[in-house]
């Protein structure tokens, strides 16, 4: 206990004195408040800023593999405690001696409805409390499903001399972290990064790392829309062992020009640690080919500018017989954003390019399964749902161009493949230009099919499937099989069924599709093999 003595002279010239106690206490620690949850200013305490996300390698060879030694995964196992409400949790699981080996386990990353504890819920225009309960913003609904997570992980010195922070890319939809019995901080955002520095909590060997999910906080007010309501730690957690110098956050701006045949490239690097001996080098690649290098010093704030030279124009004019192109299914369901509406660049481009059509299929058109419902989380990639449809048709009215459509035929499911087109059909509308039965099916013997697979087989499956659409949508239009290149499969299926379609595709590879040397150049150049096969479909047609 210390005492601190305070005078001033006023004035008069008397003389006033003051004497304050002020104790001083050692590793005073914070602990989670839980009127935050409920407190709409209140949505994180400790949780850094968000910055770009950046993937870190201690050095080329490790980049180049993909594999990154700064950096460890937290998904698996984790001990498990559930409460129906926030009155009914656990206060002490978090304590560094807390005994959690009776504990039961649950799958991380994963919702803890999917996983036997509570209901999912789905509303659309009203609170998925509002049945139940009456509240208002500033207070949260009394079922509030809570799950106590603990996990054990041991590092190494090695590791501690880095800065150590953990990073949640999705919790839903608030929650509170504890290292070794130290509160770390809480965050809501559901669907974005929360990270947070534990360098000062963590120790050399085994700690232990606690977080506490609530269903249910003043964020959920924000969210009166149409989707799945679930909680839990539903995406990956990871450890990430920081250098003390290193770039910290990242800004990159692609201003294009020329009728988008130039560009000028404009970074922002934010970074940390000791700067005076640090070096930058930027690199800035066209395919595997090496357009411009930039060393320079290393500061706290360094903005750089790339202009792409001349050199660099796309001089090669399109063919006059130019149709368009074709995508595979899965660009549609891997989370790339690349067939969406906010791809403007790409969107520019078609439309400056005119009329064309796009034909989405692929190998992965037959590996990709439709489900009928909207996407949600824990969907995987080999999932179609209406969502990806609907996304892609705001981006095909946005281009003006047309679409053929890809079916699944690996399945051999007609009836699911009628619903699929029953709904393609309902959000393409006029631009649907044809629906496809199947991906190559010439090569359906490597894959999908026994060795002994034949036309006769795939014409079969493909009439089975044909009728069973034709009966929903008698006016829709069906082309042919997309043939990876045997004249005979295309002869004989137009011998059979040529008045039943209205168009066929064939595939024609002037390299294989896993060559990385190929560009637009070399799919532009002349090549004798495709003129005559061209001649020759077009003489069956």
């Amino acid at each position: 206990l210390y005492y601190l003595l305070l005078y001033f002279i006023p004035f008069e010239k008397e003389y006033f004195f003051y004497k304050i106690n002020i104790e001083i206490m050692e590793d005073i620690k914070m602990n989670m408040n839980k009127e935050w949850i409920k407190d709409p200013k209140v949505f994180q305490i400790g949780r850094l800023d968000p910055k770009a996300s950046l993937k870190v390698y201690r050095n080329k060879e490790e980049m180049e593999r993909n594999q990154s030694s700064l950096s460890v995964l937290l998904n698996g196992q984790w001990k498990f405690e559930y409460a129906e409400s926030i009155e009914e949790t656990n206060d002490k699981f978090f304590e560094k001696d807390y005994d959690c080996s009776n504990w039961k386990n649950i799958q991380v990353p994963g919702h803890l409805q999917l996983q036997g504890y509570g209901k999912p819920m789905y509303v659309n225009q009203t609170y998925p409390w509002s049945a139940s309960e009456q509240i208002v913003p500033g207070e949260i609904p009394h079922y509030n499903q809570v799950g106590s997570y603990v996990r054990y992980v041991s590092l190494n010195n090695e590791q501690l001399t880095n800065k150590v922070h953990i990073r949640f890319n999705g919790v839903e939809s608030a929650f509170a972290l504890w290292i070794n019995g130290y509160f770390v901080g809480y965050s809501e955002d559901s669907f974005t990064p929360s990270t947070f520095d534990i360098s000062e909590f963590i120790v050399e060997g085994i700690n232990k790392i606690a977080v506490q999910v609530y269903r249910f906080c003043s964020g959920s007010w924000l969210e009166d829309q149409d989707f799945w309501r679930f909680s839990g730690i539903f995406r990956d957690v990871e450890l990430l062992f920081i250098p003390k110098t290193s770039l910290e956050d990242l800004k990159v701006v692609t201003l294009l020009k020329e009728n988008y045949t130039m560009a000028t490239v404009n970074l922002d690097f934010s970074l940390a640690g000791n700067l005076n001996n640090s070096e930058i080098k930027v690199t800035l690649y066209n395919g595997l080919e090496i357009v411009k290098q930039i060393s320079l010093k290393g500061e706290k704030e360094v903005p750089v500018t790339v202009t792409v030279l001349s050199d660099y124009r796309l001089h090669t004019i399109i063919p006059s017989d130019f149709l368009g192109f074709s995508y595979e299914m899965s660009q549609l369901t891997d989370n790339s954003r690349y067939l969406h509406p906010d791809n403007l660049v790409l969107i520019q481009m078609m439309k400056n390019l005119g009329n064309g059509v796009l034909r989405l299929g692929g190998n992965s058109s037959d590996k990709i399964s439709w489900t009928g419902m909207p996407r949600i989380d824990y969907m995987r990639k080999d999932s179609l749902t209406t969502t990806d449809v609907d996304t892609f048709s705001k981006f095909v009215d946005l281009t003006g161009w047309k679409v053929i459509w890809g079916l699944n035929l690996g399945e051999n499911n007609p009836e699911k493949n009628s619903d699929e087109a029953v709904y393609v059909a309902k959000r393409l509308k006029n631009a649907l230009y044809a629906l496809q039965i199947g991906n190559e099916p010439d090569l359906y013997y490597k894959h999908l099919r026994p060795v002994n697979y034949a036309i006769s087989d795939y014409e079969k499956e493909w009439f089975l499937h044909y009728t069973k659409i034709k009966e929903r949508l008698p006016d829709i239009t069906i082309a042919g099989p997309a043939v990876a290149g045997d004249i005979r499969w295309f002869e004989s299926f137009l011998n059979s069924y040529s008045s039943r379609i209205s168009l066929m595709t064939g595939h024609h590879y002037n390299s294989p599709g896993k060559n990385a040397t190929v560009n637009w150049k070399t799919i532009l150049e002349p090549d004798n093999h495709l003129s005559g096969y061209l001649q020759v479909l077009n003489f069956l047609c």
